[in-house]
């Protein structure tokens, strides 16, 4: 068992590129068998009537350095002579068309953008490194033109883009033909071109520390200080500080990972921008959270390792110990506490304690109040299983519906809403059990909180349920202000409520697997029906949700609040 979560933000940091960060290979897991680049296999063609033919045709070859030699069996594509060459093969100057640097950077565009054609392994990875030879060969000739900045930098970071694909499918010297160019790139007299130079030096360098080929820590973050220094203080800088910082969480350095996020958020304060004061101020909180390694604390508790539950908590307590806490610490709070409902409530419960000594430390009047309210909620949640759970409500027709009918029967209320995807998607695993335990006296009772009754008859005509769903008697209280929500302090659907003979709710949101095994506990008579006869026993009929045609059920419990709609 373990737990996600990503640290929440009020501020969407924006406006910082850094190229080729984070390339990947399009075939994961392709070799050195993979297709090379020669100058024999590279075609290179313009693809579509509106262009110049000679955009094309003046193309010179390509070759990457060192490449694998091409296999016997490949039958290398031919290309065709310019039609504006001489029989004898020397080209005529005058008669020679230039192709233009919009027209060159209208190819890369489309290359950069080609989708390849289905095929076998082996042709899939030919024609990628063919599109990449071409791509290279593209951005070769626009930049010998020297046209302006912008056009160099979207051509360099396509050319990067390349060289960087062809490695990953083996071709030998393409990493080195990219040192070299990017050390050209360091040299150019434009400071945008040397600044894009070296982001895109960095980036190999980050993604080398990454990859275990770079194992000197303090090389990348000095290398990073260096970098971060020259560019805007902007809340694209905290950005690129997060990213990098993530890099090294990835390797289990919180304390470096704070470090630097520290030092980001330092670059751009003291600032009179609000917003980027926020953002700064957001980083450093980030930090904590970092330095804490309340991810650890998490998988632990997820574990049930001994103290696990004390060390979790005094961690909570540190994080908002200070007289003031902040926006981003409130909301991974908020997320974390969600997370873990139906999954720890010893540790829920620590959360929304911590939440709770909190209010008080805010200056955001707003998020107090949405605080509050997330913790009475809660409260209300929490203290459902153990007392007697009253159903009330009307159902489709209009008519009162009446709870005192599914006494002595187990009963499984669960809250939903025709536009809520994981509520349908839970379904047919309630479905399935419906039909398993009904002869035994189990039930099946929807809440709906759709804020028009029309929607619920269109769903119901289309997809008729076995069960009844009950709506809000009131017509001027529905959705999620719908009075059973609120009673029971309902935050995200789906939300289910087990209710035993007695009609005393016995436990919260058993999803998926959960509810089939909670089930057989209840039904242990037809839960050993189920199960394989003996040979020297007749064969018992197979309940419905064990046929072929039956919904399976999902296959791990999706706790609420992460995937569920929420109010």
């Amino acid at each position: 068992m373990s737990f996600n979560f990503t640290t929440a933000s009020s501020f969407r940091l924006c406006g910082f590129s850094f190229g080729t960060l984070g390339l990947c290979a399009l075939f994961v897991g392709c070799g050195a068998e993979s297709t090379p680049i020669t100058s024999k296999s590279t075609k290179y063609e313009v693809g579509e009537a509106s262009e110049s033919a000679d955009v094309a045709q003046a193309a010179p070859p390509l070759s990457v350095a060192d490449a694998t030699p091409a296999s016997p069996q490949q039958v290398p594509p031919s290309r065709p002579s310019p039609i504006n060459q001489t029989p004898a093969g020397k080209a005529n100057p005058v008669d020679m068309v230039q192709p233009t640097p919009e027209q060159l950077l209208s190819v890369i565009r489309r290359l950069r953008q080609q989708q390849l054609k289905e095929g076998t392994r082996e042709e899939v990875i030919a024609e990628f490194v063919n599109v990449q030879a071409q791509v290279i060969q593209a951005v070769d000739m626009l930049l010998e033109q020297n046209p302006g900045d912008d056009a160099v930098e979207e051509a360099a970071g396509a050319k990067i883009e390349a060289l960087m694909g062809v490695s990953q499918q083996g071709a030998k010297g393409a990493l080195d033909q990219l040192g070299v160019f990017i050390a050209e790139l360091e040299k150019h007299p434009s400071a945008q071109i040397k600044d894009f130079a070296r982001q895109q030096s960095f980036g190999m360098l980050l993604n080398g520390f990454s990859e275990g080929q770079v194992t000197d820590s303090q090389q990348v973050i000095d290398a990073f200080k260096k970098l971060a220094e020259q560019q805007p203080k902007e809340g694209g800088l905290l950005t690129f500080g997060l990213e990098v910082s993530a890099r090294f969480i990835e390797k289990g350095m919180n304390k470096e990972a704070a470090e630097l996020m520290r030092y980001t958020a330092g670059l751009v304060q003291p600032t009179n921008d609000p917003q980027l004061k926020a953002a700064a101020d957001s980083l450093i909180e980030q930090a904590q959270f970092a330095e804490v390694d309340l991810r650890a604390k998490l998988s632990a508790v997820a574990d049930n390792e001994e103290g696990a539950i004390d060390a979790f908590a005094k961690t909570l307590g540190e994080l908002t110990s200070g007289e003031q806490v902040g926006a981003t610490t409130l909301q991974t709070l908020m997320q974390i506490a969600s997370m873990l409902e139906g999954q720890h409530e010893e540790a829920a419960t620590k959360v929304y304690d911590a939440l709770e000594t909190s209010l008080g430390k805010t200056t955001n009047g707003e998020m107090s109040e949405v605080i509050k309210e997330s913790i009475d909620k809660y409260r209300l949640r929490s203290g459902i299983v153990g007392k007697p759970f009253v159903l009330e409500g009307n159902l489709l027709d209009g008519t009162p519906f009446d709870w005192s009918q599914y006494k002595g029967k187990v009963v499984l209320v669960d809250f939903w809403a025709t536009w809520c995807g994981p509520c349908l998607r839970e379904m047919p695993n309630i479905r399935a059990n419906y039909e398993k335990y009904r002869e035994r006296g189990f039930e099946v009772v929807g809440v709906n909180i759709d804020d028009e009754i029309q929607a619920l008859q269109e769903f119901t005509s289309l997809q008729p349920l076995p069960w009844p769903s009950i709506v809000s008697a009131d017509p001027n209280a529905v959705g999620w202000e719908h009075p059973m929500v609120a009673k029971n302090g309902v935050a995200a659907i789906p939300f289910l409520v087990l209710v035993d003979r007695e009609g005393t709710a016995i436990a919260l949101n058993t999803r998926g697997p959960a509810l089939g095994e909670k089930l057989a506990e209840l039904f242990p008579d037809a839960a050993s029906e189920s199960a394989p006869p003996a040979a020297t026993e007749p064969a018992a009929e197979k309940p419905a949700a064990e046929s072929a045609a039956a919904p399976k059920a999902p296959a791990a419990e999706a706790p609420q609040g992460t995937d569920g709609a929420s109010e």
